[in-house]
């Protein structure tokens, strides 16, 4: 006779299923803790406000990323330039992000938080991101399945 073992459904499970589903969210999208704007940490990044030249390009304050479930926050020590960042500047790659963005596709960093149900890196882990967009910034938030220890 063999016994099956039923798990129960529970609100971390569906949490952590939903996280892996989870569409990319623009940097300006994120959610953010509620504390009053002077407890907030700021970050500079490079934000494409308007495809164009390079010189549209600006180096502004955003507000520092929270990683949510699933999600890692990485400290930026490295970015790479790639030619789809350059054809993403111009607004001619395949699939362009809504403006304003920050341009980036790959950087690697330093993990400095992680969101619930990330089991594949910790805090103080070396990784290397792939996303989207929104690497060329101080701190990035990525997916955990996008970030690999380095």
């Amino acid at each position: 006779m063999t016994s099956q073992i039923r798990r129960e459904p529970t609100r971390r499970n569906a949490d952590c299923r939903r996280a892996r589903t989870m569409s990319v969210q623009r940097a300006d999208e994120l959610s953010y803790p509620s504390l009053p704007n002077d407890l907030r940490t700021m970050m500079k990044a490079l934000v494409v406000n308007q495809f164009g030249a390079l010189d549209a390009l600006a180096v502004e304050e955003r507000p520092a990323p929270v990683p949510g479930t699933g999600e890692v926050l990485v400290d930026v020590r490295a970015a790479g330039v790639n030619f789809p960042d350059l054809l993403m500047i111009g607004g001619k790659y395949q699939t362009l992000p809504p403006l304003p963005f920050i341009l980036g596709k790959e950087c690697a960093g330093v993990v400095t938080a992680v969101g619930s149900c990330v089991t594949l890196v910790k805090p103080g882990d070396r990784v290397m991101v792939q996303i989207e967009y929104g690497a060329f910034a101080q701190q990035v938030v990525a997916k955990q399945i996008n970030c690999q220890a380095i």
